[in-house]
């Protein structure tokens, strides 16, 4: 759909396109001991992939 996850230090956040803007719209403050502002996230059949410095982690949303 039209939103994307961002990597934050206290976890993820939901952000979605309205009227024109870049909104956050959704915090996921349990995923903060699996992600960091500096972790890059891609998108793989298994769930969202956290690419850490040293580590990979599979986050699956249920």
């Amino acid at each position: 759909g039209g939103a994307l996850f961002c990597a934050t230090d206290a976890g993820l956040t939901r952000v979605e396109h309205r009227q024109a803007q870049l909104e956050a719209v959704r915090e996921f403050p349990d995923a903060e001991p699996f992600v960091d502002a500096g972790c890059q996230l891609l998108l793989s059949r298994e769930g969202l992939m956290v690419v850490g410095a040293q580590d990979l982690t599979v986050l699956r949303m249920t």
